[in-house]
């Protein structure tokens, strides 16, 4: 279940359920290496390997509830990870920044607060996998945590794939061992309201227990977290923005689901390029 609570200027709205599903296949292409640098400070304690070794993570850090990053620095890194994006370079698809010239992505003013991570498209097909950007991470062990809690902005109303990466599902160009594009995250599919109150933040917790094949899922072999738009159809749009990324414990996905429907759309799936 993934849980939204609403938010308007100062104030917050009360708080209500987002559709959600496990189905579909939008691509995760992986980001660069990870990184130290800037004053973010993830939730942990020692940190883990900087990228798997011989295909797999040796070292993880353990994860723990706080922080992972608050997207305030000034580069593409920070403490334990950096940023990046990607895009299906076969379809006819743009984004600003150019995912096609660079791989990394620098926080931009006009977050929840402060800075964030923002990333436009248009012109994707839909047989397109799409384009996104993601966190890179040292090697994480997920296992004490039981999910993510973001702030998000969608300026469309478009299905948004959000996904955890492994060392199994992540791009061999960046250290995993996926070979076959697009590489799949263990993911869920929220969708953002319609017009006109997809232009508010709302804060998003994604459990882990409902990504798909979430059993298959190593927590001791983290990598990344990831957030594509899906392509629809032709001439498809997207506008994403995300801000203060948290781990939760299982205390705060109890309190965060409290007394709500799981209820919601079906998952709804991108098509592979």
């Amino acid at each position: 279940m993934v849980s939204v609570l609403m938010s308007q200027g100062s104030g917050c709205l009360p708080r209500t359920e987002i559709g959600v599903g496990s189905g579909g296949s939008a691509g995760i292409g992986g980001g660069s290496a990870g990184a130290s640098g800037n004053t973010d400070s993830g939730g942990g304690g020692e940190g883990g390997d900087a990228l798997p070794s011989g295909n797999a993570c040796t070292r993880a850090k353990l994860a723990q509830p706080g922080l992972v990053t608050n997207f305030e620095g000034e580069s593409a890194t920070f403490e334990g990870g950096s940023y990046y994006m990607y895009k299906d370079e076969a379809d006819r698809g743009e984004t600003w920044p150019d995912a096609g010239a660079s791989s990394t992505l620098v926080p931009v003013s006009n977050g929840f607060e402060g800075k964030g991570l923002h990333l436009e498209g248009d012109f994707f097909r839909a047989t397109s996998w799409g384009a996104g950007f993601g966190i890179q991470l040292e090697c994480t062990d997920i296992g004490s945590v039981a999910g993510i809690r973001f702030w998000l902005r969608s300026m469309y109303a478009v299905p948004i794939h959000v996904g955890v990466a492994t060392v199994e599902t992540q791009s061999t160009e960046f250290g995993g061992n996926c070979t076959d594009m697009p590489c799949i995250a263990h993911q869920v599919t929220v969708f953002p309201p319609a017009a006109p109150d997809q232009f508010e933040w709302r804060e998003m917790t994604v459990l882990f227990d409902d990504l798909t094949a979430a059993d298959a899922l190593d927590s001791s072999q983290v990598i990344g977290i990831n957030f594509a738009g899906v392509p629809l159809d032709d001439g498809w749009a997207f506008d994403i923005w995300v801000d203060e990324l948290r781990w939760i414990g299982e205390d705060e996905a109890a309190a965060g689901a409290g007394g709500q429907s799981s209820g919601g759309a079906a998952g709804l799936g991108g098509t592979p390029g």
